[in-house]
């Protein structure tokens, strides 16, 4: 997917085939979490661990507010996630997305903070 926004088609890429939908399970290395008690927003790195490539903000399930997550989450954390792109940069490059907290029965949350080396 980077490969295809970064090229010299990308905003028409991001416009036509994944603005608006439903992205498959994606992990990133957490740079950033604001508010740093109660995070809205995570900034992760999708490649090196050090360039943020994509903004995630929290919302509500129900009524897509916006939302949070309980507590802190420590920088370095490998974040697993399932969103709704809805912006888009190239330059600097940077994808946005929304992530609905909480699961339907039955189904992995849209958010997941592994942890363990396994994971």
């Amino acid at each position: 997917m980077k490969k295809q926004l970064a090229g010299p088609n990308g905003q028409e890429y991001f416009t036509t085939s994944i603005q608006g939908a439903d992205v498959p399970a994606l992990i990133g290395t957490l740079l950033s979490a604001t508010p740093n008690d109660r995070p809205s927003t995570l900034v992760l790195s999708m490649s090196d661990g050090i360039t943020p490539e994509v903004t995630l903000h929290l919302k509500d399930d129900n009524n897509r507010k916006d939302s949070h997550v309980n507590g802190p989450i420590m920088r370095g954390s490998q974040i697993q996630f399932e969103g709704i792109p809805v912006a888009f940069t190239q330059n600097p490059f940077m994808l946005t997305f929304d992530v609905l907290l909480g699961a339907e029965p039955g189904r992995t949350p849209r958010l997941r903070i592994l942890t363990g080396k396994d994971q």
